[in-house]
């Protein structure tokens, strides 16, 4: 019985090798082992939430004086909330999937690499040592390459998985930085109590970080292990100026936008540095960079939303931008704040990213919210979860994510006025490109044919869609508990960090600035798209139509720099080793042999002679010049 919960992690594992084995023999029998795998997954997700499943023994990997690596499973209450969140949503995705991927020739293929992503993920999330989530953490950036590129004919897909991919690794060869420095000073690579605290374990060889933040010497590799690590969430979440895979990442079919980069992938980053909060909370500076990184680009990513006319590229920057808060609430010291706005987030942004495919369907795969309007009446079940995703995403009294954005903003409040005041103007402009985005797209006459003959989505679609938007809406609720749950895990799992719960006074302002900036953001998006106008009445903005031209730059700058890298090895390759050394040498040896080809005449007389003569040369060298 102890055993069952590793077929939380085996049964993805054992349908993507099932059916890369017999890849496209049977694509409907690959959907049904993958969406089955993922229905097992979470029926233990579940036991182990809310039944007697316990964590399981771990498994000795590697037992070496002074290292010791496992596969464990860690089972704690933030690994059972977040696995519920992999496994439900991924498993709401795989059902999506099953039609919208339906007539596609690379549906087996895209099934095994589904079913890749999740072994990958919910490998990340039972990790107990540093070397076993970055095994994962690795596996989850291959599949998310193989489900991002798997239009791989197109150039646009193969280049965003490529950027994903090569972008990723920046981030984690900071991550990989960060591990190696943790284990150089704490003597462990385990995610151990004892690390956290005072006094370590001097039995294991461990040095607490409370007793590493008291040594001045260490304070260097402090600085070194906190911002490391934290770079891994920089790439992996997609922070700024790691952030611009993300949008490109939108090229992959649809539920796979829904399933890594709004529910789970993206969210790795932040589950880690929650996961390992004492490790960043004991250098003050980093927290203030991690906090200043989060504020960046929550407002970055809601500016360049505002004009963008591309469905999944304007949910794509909502995520960068809620990503944001997230990661803020870290660096703000309200890490129960971060994975409860991640969780409410998973549900509304996956049914937003489900609804913008169910359009996309209808819409015969146009992306293009000017080529749509009207659609409410076409696709209405679409449309009313829609509602729900949008307004809950914005902010809407009472939904889940207005009790999860509150309390990252109450963070704010207290002794972050800076934070605040921008967290709360990016919340209005949240409201407004979403509710633009809603206006555009569902109000107003069809723009296009394709328009005109939108039909709703099958039932394998929009189901999910039902789902999703329960949560969306109760998520949040007191009587749910899930904030309430994150807070008494991180104040009894790393007490001698989380200090105090924050004051909830100026709680009522608070919630009023936020529901001032929602209604805000709704007045001045109705005012512009109600109507659903032909074309955008806001004036164009180059610099944010153009996402303040970073892909350009980065573009320049590394291609630029790559090129003259290029030209000044091709020049030591063509002038100094091919010119002076190869050919030189090659030269010098030619030349020699001709020359010396000059005496070898075939004649015995010229033999005799030169032989003559050099006997000669060498007589009077030796009688006249020793």
């Amino acid at each position: 019985m102890n055993a069952l919960p590793w077929f939380l992690l085996v049964a993805p594992l054992l349908s993507a090798v099932v059916i890369f084995a017999t890849l496209l023999r049977s694509p409907k029998v690959a959907a049904g082992i993958s969406i089955g795998a993922c229905a097992i997954s979470f029926a233990i997700a579940l036991g182990l939430k809310f039944g007697s499943l316990v964590a399981p023994v771990a498994i000795p990997w590697i037992t070496l004086p002074g290292l010791a690596i496992e596969i464990g499973f860690n089972a704690d209450a933030l690994a059972q909330m977040m696995l519920l969140v992999v496994t439900g949503v991924g498993l709401l995705v795989h059902i999506y999937s099953f039609a919208y991927m339906d007539g596609d020739k690379g549906q087996a293929r895209f099934f095994a690499e589904l079913s890749l992503f999740m072994f990958s993920m919910l490998g990340i999330v039972i990790a107990t040592n540093f070397i076993q989530m970055f095994i994962f953490w690795e596996l989850v950036g291959l599949s998310s390459y193989l489900l991002i590129g798997f239009w791989f004919e197109k150039k646009s897909a193969a280049d965003a998985a490529k950027k994903a991919f090569l972008v990723n690794r920046i981030g984690d060869f900071g991550f990989l930085v960060g591990i190696i420095t943790f284990w150089g000073l704490t003597g462990t690579l385990f995610f151990d109590p004892a690390t956290w605290t005072a006094g370590g374990d001097s039995a294991k060889g461990i040095t607490s970080l409370v007793d590493l933040q008291a040594n001045p010497k260490f304070a260097t590799l402090i600085h070194v292990m906190g911002f490391g690590l934290f770079m891994g969430c920089m790439g992996k979440s997609a922070m700024v100026p790691l952030h611009v895979w993300l949008p490109d990442a939108m090229e992959g079919p649809t539920p796979v936008s829904a399933l890594i980069h709004a529910a789970t992938m993206v969210a790795a980053g932040v589950y880690m540095i929650c996961r390992i909060y004492p490790v960043l909370a004991i250098t003050p500076l980093l927290m203030t960079f991690i906090a200043a990184i989060g504020l960046i680009t929550l407002l970055f990513a809601a500016v360049i939303a505002l004009q963008q006319d591309d469905i999944k590229r304007i949910l794509a920057y909502s995520t960068l931008s809620q990503l944001g808060y997230m990661v803020m609430a870290v660096g703000l010291g309200a890490p129960a704040a971060a994975m409860f706005h991640l969780t409410t987030h998973a549900f509304f942004k996956a049914l937003l990213f489900l609804g913008a495919g169910s359009v996309i369907h209808a819409m015969h795969h146009e992306q293009d919210i000017w080529k749509m309007g009207g659609l409410w009446k076409k696709i209405p079940l679409t449309f009313w979860t829609f509602v729900v995703g949008t307004a809950a995403l914005t902010g809407f009294p009472f939904l889940a994510g207005f009790f999860s954005k509150e309390e990252i903003l109450m963070a704010a409040w207290h002794g972050h006025p800076f934070h605040f005041g921008l967290a709360a103007l990016t919340a209005a402009l949240t409201s407004f490109y979403m509710f633009r985005l809603f206006f555009v797209t569902f109000f107003g006459e069809c723009r296009s044919e394709d328009a005109k003959h939108a039909h709703e989505s099958p039932a394998a679609m929009w189901l999910p869609l039902v789902i999703l938007a329960i949560p969306s809406v109760i998520a949040g609720f007191g009587f749910v508990g899930i904030g309430h749950a994150f807070h008494d895990f991180f104040h009894h799992a790393f007490p001698a960090f989380i200090h105090a719960e924050h004051s909830h006074e100026g709680a009522g302002i608070v919630m009023s600035i936020s529901i001032v900036a929602f209604l805000a953001g709704l007045g001045a998006a109705a005012a512009y798209y109600l109507k659903g106008p032909a074309k955008d009445p806001m004036p164009a903005m180059p610099p944010v139509q153009n996402k303040f031209y970073i892909d350009y730059i980065y573009d320049n700058a590394v291609l630029g720099v790559q090129a003259g890298i290029a030209r000044m090895l091709n020049t030591i390759d063509y002038w100094l080793l091919g010119t002076i050394f190869v050919r030189g040498s090659a030269t010098f040896v030619s030349i020699g042999g001709e020359l010396l080809r000059l005496f070898q005449t075939g004649n015995m007389q010229t033999y005799a002679f030169l032989f003559s003569l050099g006997a000669a040369l060498l007589f009077y060298y030796i009688l006249f010049l020793i």
